[in-house]
Protein backbone atom coordinates (compact mmCIF):
# COMPACT_ATOMS: atom_id res chain seq x y z
CA UNK A 1 0.00 0.00 0.00
CA UNK A 2 1.23 3.54 -0.63
CA UNK A 3 2.17 5.68 2.38
CA UNK A 4 -0.48 7.77 4.12
CA UNK A 5 -0.51 11.47 3.26
CA UNK A 6 1.70 13.51 5.53
CA UNK A 7 -0.50 16.61 5.39
CA UNK A 8 -2.79 17.25 8.38
CA UNK A 9 -6.48 16.59 7.97
CA UNK A 10 -9.28 18.72 9.33
CA UNK A 11 -11.86 16.94 11.44
CA UNK A 12 -15.49 17.70 10.82
CA UNK A 13 -17.32 19.26 13.75
CA UNK A 14 -20.80 18.84 12.36
CA UNK A 15 -22.93 15.94 13.55
CA UNK A 16 -25.36 14.01 11.39
CA UNK A 17 -28.82 15.46 11.88
CA UNK A 18 -30.75 12.32 11.01
CA UNK A 19 -32.01 9.81 13.56
CA UNK A 20 -29.46 7.40 15.02
CA UNK A 21 -29.84 4.05 13.28
CA UNK A 22 -26.94 2.13 14.82
CA UNK A 23 -27.55 -1.03 16.80
CA UNK A 24 -24.30 -0.73 18.78
CA UNK A 25 -22.68 2.28 20.46
CA UNK A 26 -20.69 4.69 18.30
CA UNK A 27 -17.15 5.68 19.30
CA UNK A 28 -15.30 8.66 17.83
CA UNK A 29 -12.57 7.34 15.59
CA UNK A 30 -10.75 10.37 14.18
CA UNK A 31 -7.84 8.80 12.35
CA UNK A 32 -6.72 7.79 8.86
CA UNK A 33 -7.53 4.29 7.64
CA UNK A 34 -7.53 2.50 4.30
CA UNK A 35 -10.55 1.67 2.12
CA UNK A 36 -11.04 0.25 -1.36
CA UNK A 37 -14.18 0.16 -3.48
CA UNK A 38 -15.51 -3.28 -4.27
CA UNK A 39 -17.21 -3.74 -7.62
CA UNK A 40 -19.20 -6.81 -8.71
CA UNK A 41 -18.08 -8.87 -5.67
CA UNK A 42 -14.45 -8.71 -6.82
CA UNK A 43 -11.97 -8.39 -3.98
CA UNK A 44 -9.92 -5.22 -4.42
CA UNK A 45 -6.23 -5.34 -5.13
CA UNK A 46 -3.99 -3.94 -2.39
CA UNK A 47 -2.91 -1.10 -4.67
CA UNK A 48 -6.57 0.03 -4.91
CA UNK A 49 -6.73 1.01 -1.21
CA UNK A 50 -6.53 4.70 -0.35
CA UNK A 51 -6.41 6.62 2.92
CA UNK A 52 -9.57 8.22 4.32
CA UNK A 53 -10.36 10.26 7.41
CA UNK A 54 -12.53 8.09 9.66
CA UNK A 55 -15.25 9.75 11.73
CA UNK A 56 -16.48 7.00 14.03
CA UNK A 57 -16.74 3.26 14.42
CA UNK A 58 -19.05 0.75 16.09
CA UNK A 59 -19.33 -3.02 16.11
CA UNK A 60 -21.70 -2.70 13.18
CA UNK A 61 -19.88 -0.25 10.95
CA UNK A 62 -17.70 2.76 10.29
CA UNK A 63 -18.05 6.19 8.75
CA UNK A 64 -15.42 8.12 6.83
CA UNK A 65 -15.06 11.30 4.81
CA UNK A 66 -14.52 11.62 1.07
CA UNK A 67 -14.06 14.83 -0.91
CA UNK A 68 -15.99 13.29 -3.82
CA UNK A 69 -19.33 11.52 -4.00
CA UNK A 70 -18.71 7.75 -4.01
CA UNK A 71 -19.78 5.71 -7.01
CA UNK A 72 -19.59 2.40 -5.13
CA UNK A 73 -22.03 0.58 -2.84
CA UNK A 74 -19.56 -1.98 -1.47
CA UNK A 75 -16.23 -1.28 0.16
CA UNK A 76 -13.43 -3.07 1.97
CA UNK A 77 -12.07 -1.37 5.09
CA UNK A 78 -8.55 -2.14 6.34
CA UNK A 79 -8.47 -1.60 10.10
CA UNK A 80 -5.47 -1.85 12.36
CA UNK A 81 -1.74 -1.55 11.73
CA UNK A 82 -0.54 -0.94 8.18
CA UNK A 83 1.69 -4.04 8.23
CA UNK A 84 -1.09 -6.43 9.43
CA UNK A 85 -4.57 -4.95 8.90
CA UNK A 86 -7.84 -6.78 9.29
CA UNK A 87 -10.00 -6.52 6.17
CA UNK A 88 -13.74 -6.03 6.64
CA UNK A 89 -16.33 -5.99 3.87
CA UNK A 90 -18.99 -3.32 4.22
CA UNK A 91 -22.02 -1.92 2.43
CA UNK A 92 -22.53 1.81 2.07
CA UNK A 93 -25.66 2.56 4.11
CA UNK A 94 -25.75 6.33 3.69
CA UNK A 95 -23.91 9.19 2.01
CA UNK A 96 -24.40 12.61 3.61
CA UNK A 97 -23.13 15.76 1.88
CA UNK A 98 -21.77 18.38 4.32
CA UNK A 99 -19.37 21.32 4.25
CA UNK A 100 -15.96 21.34 5.91
CA UNK A 101 -14.37 24.81 6.05
CA UNK A 102 -16.66 25.84 3.19
CA UNK A 103 -15.70 22.87 1.00
CA UNK A 104 -18.21 20.16 0.04
CA UNK A 105 -17.38 16.69 1.41
CA UNK A 106 -19.32 13.46 1.89
CA UNK A 107 -19.69 11.43 5.07
CA UNK A 108 -19.95 7.78 4.02
CA UNK A 109 -21.64 5.54 6.59
CA UNK A 110 -20.99 1.82 6.11
CA UNK A 111 -22.36 -1.34 7.67
CA UNK A 112 -19.89 -4.21 8.16
CA UNK A 113 -20.95 -7.42 6.41
CA UNK A 114 -18.04 -9.74 7.21
CA UNK A 115 -14.32 -10.37 7.26
CA UNK A 116 -12.25 -10.79 4.10
CA UNK A 117 -8.93 -12.38 3.19
CA UNK A 118 -6.78 -10.53 0.65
Amino acid sequence: MPPIDAHPTSYLNSMLSDIEKRTSPRMDYNCRQWVAPRYEDRAPLRREFFAVECRDISRGGVSFVLDWEPDFRDVVVALGPVDAPEYLAAKVARVTPVEDDGEPVYIVGCEFTGRMQL
